[in-house]
């Protein structure tokens, strides 16, 4: 399982993956754009999903499923805020994104 002392000490920073179910979404992702962490425990998948969401509340992927479980049970109800640190492209338009992740203040 995946370690999230780093985190918690500073930043992370990892690709977003699932990012094809949310082409649309993730080809509009701007260089700096604030992004939102929405848990899903109720997700038939992976109940510790880390769901990675524009302000306007648009998908755009997801946490690693590795960090996410780590940062779930390591860190249980914190919140998590993310900005868009490199654009990845593909024939001109982006097909996905690096993020970065921290605590939000408490």
């Amino acid at each position: 399982m995946a370690n999230s002392s780093n985190l918690i000490n500073g930043r992370a920073s990892f690709p977003l993956v699932g990012v094809s179910f949310c082409a649309d979404e993730v080809s509009r992702l701007i260089a700096d754009q604030p992004l939102q962490v929405i848990p899903e425990p109720h997700n038939p998948f992976d109940a510790n999903a880390l769901r990675v969401v524009t302000l306007q509340g648009l998908s755009v992927g997801y946490v690693p499923k590795a960090l996410a479980a780590a940062l779930t049970t390591d860190h249980p109800g914190r919140a998590f805020r993310a900005q868009v640190t490199q654009l990845r492209y593909h024939d001109g338009v982006v097909v996905g994104a690096d993020i970065q992740l921290a605590t939000t203040p408490t």
